[in-house]
């Protein structure tokens, strides 16, 4: 059961905000709309909690969830509230999105103990942690295997938080079984899944900074709006493979299976993208300043106005790509094939090697 109620409408855009900071701090967080819950489904809902957060009460039914609150004695926090809630009793009146989970963070979520006992089963434990362990868990237990299982089962939140506050290991994920897992907004820095298998895992928001998935399947993976700076994914499987608006600056991706995925509007500078193979990809509004790509297959994809000042495109492979208007002001192409690439409009100062009249224009 989760240990904060989040009530907001369906299209509340701060509320998305209010979880993902509650989340961070190991929450188990459920969102309701109390426009859709009859006043039952809300006491149901709330019997359970720790506190109940209410965003922007306006509406009756939000009113109505105030209340319900108050009196089964949660602690209340109100965000933004109207004057007509300005005297509920006991109640926080938070300001702004910050001040709203400060207020929830003082329930202290997650008192396991740290003791020889491990993990006991009689303590007050997250919710996900409950329902995987019904026995409690001893820390002698808590596995690789045991990890895959609360990645896989809904804790990938919470985790990395439960780690940095001492109550177990968090293991590398080198060579596991994690296919179509929901680790959204998960905090994996510096952690190996090495030879991973993440085909379609959803790894949206995350903080993967430094993380290595070298020689690991990602077919079809979403990372979108991920931060992955300095990455690992040499020789890694990434067909299809989603880094809309992705951090990827510094990453590795030498010897990679980047075929039809995904990389508009990320930024890849300084990337190396050697022995790559990128045909097919979406590289729209991307960033590719300072990247380097020796050998790397680029054939037939769509670089129109994309920067790539100071990029290292020796020996690549650009035969029909479409550069018109790039920046490549300083690119060394020495020993690219150009054959059919357009080039036309394309900012070539100081460029080394597509001197030949018939690479800059078809």
């Amino acid at each position: 059961m989760p240990n904060v109620i989040l009530v907001a409408s369906a299209t509340e855009i701060l509320a998305t905000e209010i979880e993902a900071g509650l989340s961070a701090f190991a929450h188990d967080v459920e969102r309701i709309d109390a426009g859709r819950a009859s006043l039952g489904e809300l006491a149901a809902a709330f019997a359970g909690a720790d506190a109940v957060v209410v965003v922007r009460p306006r509406s009756g039914a939000e009113i109505v969830a105030v209340g319900a609150a108050f009196g089964l004695g949660k602690r209340l926090v109100l965000l933004d509230a109207g004057p007509d809630l300005a005297a509920v009793p006991g109640a926080v009146h938070a300001p702004s999105i910050d001040a709203a989970v400060t207020s929830v963070r003082a329930l202290e979520p997650m008192p396991l103990s740290r003791g020889q006992a491990g993990l006991s089963g009689d303590i007050d434990t997250p919710s996900w942690l409950r329902r995987l362990y019904p026995e409690g868990l001893s820390e002698n237990d808590w596995t690789v295997e045991e990890q895959v299982r609360a990645l896989a089962s809904g804790g990938a939140r919470f985790l990395v938080s439960a780690h940095r506050a001492g109550y177990f290991p968090l293991w590398p994920m080198d060579g596991v079984d994690l296919c179509g897992a929901d680790l959204r907004r998960a905090d994996f820095r510096e952690l190996s899944f090495a030879g991973a298998r993440l085909d379609r895992v959803d790894l949206s928001e995350g903080d993967l900074r430094e993380a290595s998935f070298r020689g690991a399947s990602l077919v079809g993976a979403k990372l979108s709006r991920a931060h992955l700076r300095g990455a690992d994914f040499r020789e890694a499987n990434l067909r299809s493979a989603v880094f809309h608006r992705a951090e990827l600056v510094r990453a590795r991706f030498s010897r990679a299976d980047l075929q039809g995925a995904d990389l508009s509007l990320a930024d890849l500078s300084g990337a190396d993208l050697s022995g790559a193979d990128l045909r097919g990809a979406s590289l729209k509004g991307a960033c590719l300043a300072q990247i380097v790509a020796l050998g790397a297959n680029i054939e037939g994809c769509l670089l129109e106005g994309i920067l790539l000042s100071d990029a290292d495109l020796r020996g690549a492979r650009l035969s029909g790509a479409r550069l018109s208007r790039a920046n490549l002001t300083r690119a060394n192409l020495s020993g690219a094939l150009v054959d059919g690439a357009d080039f036309k409009g394309a900012h070539l100062a100081s460029a080394l090697g597509v001197a030949a009249p018939a690479a800059r224009s078809r």
